[in-house]
C-alpha cells in the first residue's frame, strides 16, 4: 500500500488499473526532433478535444522530470485556460506523480515526486487503483514501462512529417512487444491516431 499519497492510503481494488502510453511521434517513430524539437506537433481543435476526452476519464497523470516540467509551466497559467480550458481544468485538477531523482520542488498543484523505481511504484499503482493511468509524453518512462510490460495501451498520435532524426519512442528494446490495433482516427490536420492493446503482460 501506498501510504500518504496525497493525503490518503490507496486501498486494494478489485480490478487492476489500466496503463495507458499518450504520445505523439514523427512518421519515422520520433517523440522529439533533433536539439529536442517539438515544435512539429499539430496541436489543433480536434488534438485537444481528443486529449480533454482522454483526460476526462483519467486517475492520475505519470510523467518524467522532462515533460513535467515542460507542462508545469503552460498548464497552470491564464493563457493555458484561455487557449484550452477543456485541457486545463481537468489537468490541474488531476493527480499527478513526476519520477525523478532530482527534482526537489513543484509549484503544480496534486503533483507528487516520486523518487523511488518507476517500475515498482507503477506495480502498486496498478494493484491499488482501478480507473486510468495516463502517461502523457515521457518517452524514458515509456521506454522503462514498455521493458517490463507494464503498459497495457499505446495511444499514437502520429503527425504527418518524417524528421530523419531524433530520439526513438522505443529504441532499445531486446525484444519485440505483440500488440492490437484497437482503433484508428484521422483528423483533418492529418494526424492519425493508432490505438493498440498489448498482448504481453509483466
Amino acid at each position: 500500500m501506498l501510504e500518504g499519497l496525497f493525503g490518503y492510503a490507496i486501498k486494494g481494488a478489485i480490478n487492476m488499473a489500466k496503463l495507458i502510453a499518450q504520445t505523439v511521434i514523427s512518421v519515422d517513430g520520433y517523440f522529439e526532433g533533433a536539439n529536442s524539437t517539438i515544435s512539429w506537433h499539430h496541436i489543433d481543435n480536434d488534438y485537444n478535444n481528443y486529449a480533454a476526452s482522454l483526460l476526462q476519464k483519467a486517475e492520475m497523470i505519470l510523467f518524467g522530470r522532462v515533460t513535467y516540467q515542460l507542462m508545469e509551466a503552460y498548464w497552470p497559467s491564464a493563457q493555458a485556460y484561455q487557449e484550452s480550458a477543456a485541457i486545463a481544468k481537468p489537468i490541474n485538477a488531476l493527480k499527478k506523480m513526476v519520477f525523478s531523482r532530482t527534482l526537489t520542488d513543484s509549484k503544480w498543484p496534486n503533483t507528487l515526486i516520486e523518487r523511488r523505481d518507476a517500475v515498482e511504484v507503477v506495480n502498486h499503482l496498478k494493484e491499488q487503483m482501478d480507473g486510468h493511468l495516463v502517461i502523457l509524453g515521457s518517452g524514458m518512462l515509456i521506454q522503462e514501462l514498455t521493458k517490463h510490460r507494464l503498459i497495457d495501451e499505446y495511444q499514437l498520435m502520429v503527425t504527418p512529417i518524417i524528421l530523419g532524426e531524433g530520439r526513438s519512442t522505443f529504441p532499445t528494446m531486446a525484444q519485440s512487444l505483440s500488440l492490437s490495433l484497437i482503433e484508428t482516427k484521422r483528423f483533418s490536420s492529418g494526424n492519425v491516431l493508432l490505438r493498440y492493446q498489448s498482448n504481453e503482460k509483466c
